[in-house]
């Protein structure tokens, strides 16, 4: 988006910051630049790109992190068990984690 810039980071203390600048003209300063708490959607959208997960892989995460069964993700997504089951071993491997519990970890 050429008319916002955003990227959650991680702080010094392992707290998730979202930083978003904005192009205004506020007098001298070109750019406006907020930084709030990052919600777990806006962490792992930026974990997803940072990570190279595939836009598959997202939708399943997004879905996940709902609180979704693979069961529910698969029909919501139109996919077998088999292939959401395949997509977050995937998204695991890609995040360097062995399970759900450590994925929610890793993006709280």
């Amino acid at each position: 988006d050429r008319d916002r810039a955003a990227a959650c980071l991680r702080t010094i203390r392992g707290h998730w910051l979202r930083v978003e600048a904005v192009p205004m003209s506020l007098g001298e300063a070109d750019v406006a630049v907020t930084f709030q708490a990052a919600s777990i959607m806006q962490v792992a959208h930026t974990v997803g790109v940072s990570g190279g997960l595939t836009p598959r892989e997202r939708d399943v995460l997004d879905l996940l992190l709902l609180g979704e069964p693979a069961k529910q993700i698969a029909r919501a997504l139109g996919l077998s068990v088999l292939t959401v089951n395949g997509h977050l071993r995937s998204v695991y491997r890609k995040c360097r984690v062995r399970g759900r519990d450590e994925l929610f970890a890793r993006l709280a």
